[in-house]
């Protein structure tokens, strides 16, 4: 601003020493009338020239400022849509992931007839990969007992003999079932490979104590 107001008195100092050596120079005559008039004019324009350029600069400040407003505007549209797909894709996943290990619980329960306390879940979440959505890793949590049978497992009727069924559980972890609780967990895993086509390293299941 400094620079520009020492810029305007320069200009007008210049003019008003260039109109002195004119007056000098020039004789009396009928043209200087309209000499003067044409200086009057320069005069004039040196005088309104930094209020034009401040109006056109105002103009252009304007301009830039609904320029940068505007591209504002467009970069955070897209950061606000980009976090928006984001955050769907998070709640997507989520879902997926809950329906899966609510899935995996159902059939273990079903088939072993055993009590299912946790599932923790890995899927591949890279919409770019061809893994999409394939289980990465599988931790399941037993309880600690199952029942005298399992409810898929039929019981045919003898005759003639008294059968006392208990429904009460057995412990996983007591001396008579230690001997089977490898092998549950093998078929488990079986079976969680062969219907979800998951490699059985990567599904790690452990019994509650």
């Amino acid at each position: 601003m400094v620079d520009f107001l020492k810029t305007w008195i320069l200009n007008i100092i210049a003019v008003i020493i260039f109109i002195t050596f004119l007056e000098i120079l020039l004789p009396s005559s009928n043209m200087k009338k309209y000499i003067n008039m044409i200086v009057g004019l320069l005069v004039m324009l040196v005088i309104i020239s930094p209020v034009l350029e401040l109006v056109n600069r105002n103009t252009r400040i304007q301009e830039e400022i609904i320029k940068t407003s505007s591209d504002i505007d467009r970069k955070a549209l897209s950061l606000s849509l980009e976090q928006f797909e984001e955050a769907q894709e998070k709640q997507i996943i989520a879902l997926y992931k809950s329906k899966l290990e609510n899935h995996i619980k159902d059939q273990i329960e079903y088939k072993r007839n055993i009590d299912v306390l946790r599932i923790n879940s890995q899927i591949e979440e890279n919409r770019q990969s061809k893994e999409f959505g394939n289980i990465k890793q599988l931790e399941i949590l037993l309880g600690s007992e199952i029942k005298s049978q399992s409810k898929n497992q039929e019981i045919k009727p003898v005759s003639n003999i008294m059968i006392n069924i208990k429904t009460k559980k057995q412990p996983l972890n007591s001396k008579e079932s230690t001997k089977n609780k490898q092998y549950i967990i093998e078929q488990i895993k079986e079976n969680i490979s062969n219907f979800y086509g998951v490699d059985k390293d990567k599904i790690r299941i452990s019994i509650n104590k």
